[in-house]
């Protein structure tokens, strides 16, 4: 698993909502931590309460727009990337 990250963005992550976009690794085709479902901290994403992914990284465009969210799921260790909508 990787370690947390402090160079990351979390507060950025929380506020947006992220769309499924390609990889292995999905733990859903949207993530929102505003709801119930996800939450986030430090770099762990929960479902539940329960641990199932960590943020790996965060790049953020130029623009804005494709910003890119790199997950690594618990489960099986698979990589996938998310981005925000």
């Amino acid at each position: 698993m990787i370690s947390c990250n402090t160079s990351i963005d979390f507060s950025y992550i929380k506020k947006q909502n992220w769309k499924y976009g390609n990889g292995v690794g999905c733990i859903g085709d949207w993530l929102s931590f505003q709801g119930s479902l996800y939450k986030i901290s430090n770099d762990t994403i929960f479902e539940k309460d329960a641990p199932v992914a960590v943020v790996i990284s965060l790049d953020k465009r130029e623009y804005g727009r494709d910003n890119a969210l790199l997950i690594e799921v618990i489960k099986n260790k698979s990589i996938g990337t998310y981005y925000e909508k």
